[in-house]
């Protein structure tokens, strides 16, 4: 006889033992989560962790961003200033040259003796501006058919059956068909993701973002992460 940990609750059991004291987990066929120099289990157990060389990167990336982003401010700034200094000599320019046109016609028609008659200019009543009615703008609201998500959760094979309680608010039920577990959860789905946690099973917390119609995210129980893909 061999001790394992509950992969829900941690607690110390006997791989022998089909559910755990404690929470009540199944242990069907040593899915439990092992931990200490056991490694018998194929449960994978993802982490995630830190990598330095990533968070260098991504500074590095973010510095060049802003040398980019400042230098095309100034220089937008600079253009701009020169485009002012530019438009007012070129308006006092053009309005000599009006002047002088107009000096030249008045002394043309003081020669020819004419006198011009002034027609008077019929006003127009401007026409009515039609504006065109807005829509409404229509809230993005969850179909009222139930949401089926099936998946691979830390390798086991999971069903999220989920109904609309709001415009994105949802509730319904977590299946792990792999080990026969089910809870309930409640949360947000929407088109860009979702936001669910467990209403009365430990700390679970399924989190995930919509990638070309394959949500991808993570699963956690508040100690231990696993990776997600659903669809």
């Amino acid at each position: 006889m061999a001790l394992i940990r509950c992969r829900e609750c941690g607690q110390v059991i006997s791989d022998k033992a089909e559910r755990c004291p404690r929470c009540g987990c199944p242990s069907i066929g040593g899915r439990a989560t092992y931990q200490g120099p056991d490694t018998s289990s194929n449960t994978k157990i993802i982490y995630k962790k830190e990598n330095n060389s990533n968070k260098l990167l991504y500074g590095i990336i973010a510095f060049l961003l802003a040398v980019l982003v400042g230098g095309a401010i100034l220089w937008f700034t600079m253009s701009n200033r020169d485009h002012d200094v530019q438009q007012p000599a070129g308006q006092i320019a053009q309005q000599g040259v009006q002047t002088t046109a107009g000096e030249t016609g008045q002394d043309q028609q003081k020669q020819a003796g004419t006198v011009q008659e002034v027609v008077p200019v019929q006003q127009v009543a401007p026409a009515q501006q039609v504006v065109p009615q807005q829509q409404p703008v229509q809230q993005t609201y969850v179909p009222a058919d139930n949401i089926v998500l099936n998946g691979i959760l830390n390798g086991d094979n999971v069903t999220f059956v989920l109904a609309p309680t709001g415009p994105s608010s949802v509730s319904g039920q977590f299946y792990n068909r792999t080990i026969n577990v089910s809870f309930a959860v409640k949360g947000e789905y929407t088109d860009d993701g979702m936001n669910l946690r467990s209403v009365n099973h430990g700390k679970w917390r399924f989190v995930a973002s919509n990638y070309g119609g394959v949500l991808q995210g993570y699963a956690s129980n508040g100690s231990v992460t696993y990776d997600m893909s659903i669809q």
